[in-house]
């Protein structure tokens, strides 16, 4: 279906999240094989987006994902490999260059909201902290 709330993003640790509206349509494919969330939001006026494609994973419980957006990751996509919880919390992480991870947790465990976080994780500098954090309302 189709979402519509707010999207908040910072880009270092220490700094104050930035916030927008944010958008977010959600659908399945495939047969039920696969999901794909295409999502929307603004920096300093600019808009971006981006699309994460969700497939199980080899065993029960597992997704693997891959993931592309206009701010994060434009130059090719990321490989993402997660779990399912026993609510429906999927939390999936995947890397970037010099041993950096991503980490993207998607909670649709509300039939009328839906939550996504980002979070960047610097081993090297000790580093881990939310990046984005949008929260969506089902739209009428």
């Amino acid at each position: 279906g189709e979402w519509f709330g707010s999207n908040k993003m910072k880009v270092m640790p220490d700094g104050q999240f930035g916030e927008s509206e944010g958008t977010a349509s959600v659908s399945v494919v495939a047969h039920g094989a696969a999901a794909i969330v295409c999502y929307g939001w603004a920096e300093a006026g600019q808009p971006h987006d981006g699309v994460l494609l969700l497939t199980n994973g080899e065993d029960i419980g597992d997704v693997r994902a891959v993931w592309i957006d206009s701010w994060h990751q434009t130059s090719r996509w990321m490989d993402l490999e997660g779990t399912v919880d026993d609510s429906g919390v999927i939390r999936m992480e995947g890397s970037y260059p010099v041993d950096n991870r991503w980490r993207i947790t998607v909670d649709p465990t509300d039939a009328d909201q839906l939550r996504m976080s980002m979070d960047n994780i610097m081993p090297d500098l000790e580093i881990d902290y939310h990046a984005v954090y949008a929260e969506y309302a089902r739209k009428p």
